[in-house]
């Protein structure tokens, strides 16, 4: 898999060097391929870990929203990456080749009812962001305190506009955005400003930090678990193959199913329907599934 990453980024990097001056233009494209997750890790031989802080903002410069993002090598080559996404008192871990979720109330084992770990790795690795252009019209760049500073204009596509609505952003807004790049070719930070008709606000940035050793504590809450209980999932009135799992005792299950929509009960008629906060499993659990009508 990294061999691949690793080829595709003889043929994409761009290296922006010291003399990249005002007005200079930029590769952005081929700059934001370099900065996808895995392509770091393969490129840069250094680096250990990075961390990204996502922050959005309301019209009068409030905070409205924060997460925070971490990525390292799995210890175990087929399971790639461990992350981890903090949201206020959330987490979510993928540690090697399992998933978990840690609230204040205790840790949920995720099993991948529908996706294998590695697609659901992709789904945090393809560093795909709400305000991200598809074409981006460079409107200057200039040098300062040892990095390049790019800024672009974009329109958003009907669908990022259509997921973007709640926040008051119609599509007849012009996004600027402003990379700061460092001679690396790294993205150190990424500031996303609306521009309407009667105002401009910044709403949303994202800023990274790369790391040359793996951050400490990080993973202690699931790292010692150890997988001792089976769970097992029947389909009911259809001819499916079952589902075999295995998760730690003492935690509560979650249940991802990725894009396809089933209903879990506990009994097979199919009347009692189940619970992910109802207990901690202390025992090896049957549990029967049907596509949702």
């Amino acid at each position: 898999m990294k061999k691949i990453f690793a080829a595709i980024l003889l043929i994409a990097t761009v290296l922006l060097t010291a003399s990249c001056g005002k007005g200079t233009s930029v590769a952005i494209h081929a700059v934001i391929l370099d900065n996808k997750v895995e392509n770091l890790f393969v490129w840069d031989k250094e680096i250990m870990s990075l961390s990204e802080s996502v922050t959005y903002k309301d019209k009068s410069g409030n905070e409205t929203f924060k997460a925070e993002y971490y990525y390292e090598d799995a210890a175990d080559i087929y399971s790639m990456y461990n992350i981890c996404e903090t949201i206020g008192d959330y987490k979510l871990y993928a540690y090697e080749g399992s998933v978990y979720t840690e609230t204040e109330k205790g840790i949920t084992a995720v099993v991948l009812f529908s996706s294998t770990y590695t697609e659901f790795l992709a789904s945090y690795l393809k560093s795909d962001f709400p305000l991200d252009g598809q074409v981006l019209d460079q409107q200057s760049s200039s040098r300062k305190d040892g990095a390049v500073h790019a800024a672009y204009h974009t329109k958003l596509t009907p669908q990022q506009t259509a997921k973007l609505r709640s926040f008051g952003i119609d599509g007849t807004e012009t996004i600027r955005t402003d990379y700061v790049i460092t001679d690396d070719n790294f993205i150190s930070s990424v500031d996303y400003t609306v521009i309407a008709k009667d105002e401009t606000y910044l709403f949303a940035n994202r800023s990274f930090v790369k790391g040359t050793e793996k951050k400490a504590g990080v993973f202690d809450s699931v790292s010692s678990l150890q997988k001792s209980l089976t769970v097992d999932f029947i389909f009911v009135g259809e001819e499916q193959q079952g589902r075999h799992f295995e998760i730690p005792s003492g935690v509560y299950l979650g249940i991802d199913t990725a894009d396809y929509e089933y209903e879990f009960f506990y009994d097979e008629a199919c009347t009692e329907p189940y619970e992910h906060d109802r207990a901690v499993i202390t025992e090896n659990t049957v549990l029967y599934v049907r596509a949702k009508a």
